[in-house]
């Protein structure tokens, strides 16, 4: 049995992620899982954490939580006009941090950020393939970049259209072997590969229920421990069985699949 442990860069645990072994293997894996408002519990320091953030771009603002854990990463990455959000969140709030790099075909990037931006040193990296969307391209730089066994946080994945966050859903089914978490106000969301898995909720972290849902990349048998409303050996697959509104219930979750799945959880606000 391998030991894997997916630990947020968004709280202390990440700087352990390090010390863990590829989470490629479809042997029975153990993450532990986090919840972003942990930092405003957190005493240390988190700059020393080593992971990379991609922004999207969206309609809505940016979340302070979310800028947070922007600006705390050792890389970060504008996917196309994520650009655009950082300026409007920078100016309003004046705190600037460094772009590494913009990705993209530019189309929705305003010119003048690019510009303003690749002057003081932001790469501006013009991906034009119309086979492939903002966010695989901005992964495959910071994979490229950074190495394969980066840890990537994508930040609000869900905010712009349904069928951009279609697109973002289907880049993190085909990558369950990767260090790759998706990241709004409200959710994570992770892809686990075929295999068994045991998802530890931090004590501190774990109160009685909290809402979650798995769905599958493709049709995938599941079966389930911890939760409200397990799966015993159920096919899910999109047109028969999704789980949604489920809740956690225990302090770990396991979970046997028998393909990709795509599995989701709430934070919990006081």
């Amino acid at each position: 049995m391998s030991s894997v442990s997916f630990r947020s860069s968004v709280c202390c645990a990440v700087s352990l992620l390090k010390q863990s072994t590829k989470i490629c293997a479809t042997t029975a894996q153990n993450w532990v899982l986090f919840d972003p408002s942990y930092l405003k519990k957190c005493s240390l320091e988190i700059e020393f954490l080593k992971y990379s953030a991609i922004l999207l771009n969206g309609p809505s603002s940016i979340a302070d939580d979310v800028w947070r854990v922007w600006e705390h990463a050792s890389f970060r990455v504008c996917a196309d006009g994520g650009i655009n959000r950082v300026f409007a969140y920078e100016d309003g709030n004046k705190r600037i941090v460094d772009v590494d790099a913009i990705v993209g075909d530019m189309d929705s990037a305003k010119p003048r950020l690019l510009r303003a931006y690749g002057e003081s040193g932001t790469s501006i990296v013009r991906a034009i393939n119309q086979d492939a969307h903002d966010l695989s391209k901005a992964v495959d730089y910071t994979l490229a970049q950074r190495g394969e066994n980066e840890t990537i946080i994508v930040l609000d994945p869900f905010s712009s259209r349904l069928d951009h966050s279609l697109a973002n859903l289907h880049t993190l089914a085909t990558l369950p072997s990767r260090n790759i978490a998706f990241l709004s106000s409200t959710s994570m969301t992770i892809a686990l590969p075929k295999g068994e898995h045991v998802l530890h909720w931090p004590a501190d972290l774990c109160p009685s229920a909290r809402g979650c849902g798995i769905a599958a990349a493709s049709a995938s048998y599941c079966t389930t421990q911890g939760l409200k409303w397990n799966l015993h050996g159920d096919l899910l697959q999109l047109d028969k069985l999704v789980s949604s509104s489920n809740e956690v219930v225990a302090t770990h979750t396991e979970i046997s699949c028998s393909d990709t799945i795509l599995f989701s959880w709430n934070f919990l606000r006081s």
